[in-house]
């Protein structure tokens, strides 16, 4: 490499202002498109959608039980 040429993005030192904007910037870009392309979910959204199927998996059980029950309870009187 010859002393006329550019060094380009290798010698390239940005200021603490610089780097502490660009990872606010990086980090908020990342926030943002996890939140509404990725999926991600706020605490709050979570808790309801994990009460709401386990109250669903409570209500299978018991209904299976009281579906199956019956039956059982003929069996035993044989």
């Amino acid at each position: 490499m010859s002393e006329t040429e550019p060094a380009g993005w290798r010698d390239y030192r940005p200021s603490k202002r610089v780097w502490a904007w660009s990872m606010f910037g990086a980090s908020a870009l990342t926030m943002f498109i996890g939140f509404t392309l990725g999926g991600w979910l706020p605490v709050g959204r979570a808790n309801v959608m994990a009460n709401i199927a386990a109250r669903n998996a409570r209500a299978a059980l018991v209904a299976d039980n009281s579906y199956h029950q019956p039956m059982l309870r003929k069996t035993w009187r044989r």
